[in-house]
């Protein structure tokens, strides 16, 4: 069985990327999206299979890992991209 990671956040700028990258290393790709315009813009990905999830939902993304897991039997690498960017300043 092949390499196995799952990815949330794969449709934002660095998820593209990282998925692409993975994906050119051979791994099958997990990838959690928000709506199905995110999922069609990984169609492309080999390896990649994208599914619609709110990972704000515990049980939600409970029952994803457990699917995941159940398909694959292991999951080598997690990156957690999901969430947003806000800029600030250090203080003192």
């Amino acid at each position: 069985m092949g390499k196995s990671v799952i990815i949330t956040g794969a449709a934002g700028n660095l998820g593209l990327a990282v998925c692409q990258q993975f994906a050119n290393d051979g791994y099958a790709i997990e990838a959690t999206v928000i709506s199905d315009a995110e999922a069609e813009s990984l169609r492309g990905i080999s390896g990649l299979r994208a599914e619609k999830i709110d990972l704000m939902d515990e049980t939600a993304t409970e029952a994803y890992v457990c699917r995941v897991l159940e398909q694959h039997g292991t999951v080598d690498a997690l990156l957690a991209l999901v969430g947003g960017f806000a800029p600030g300043g250090l203080a003192k």
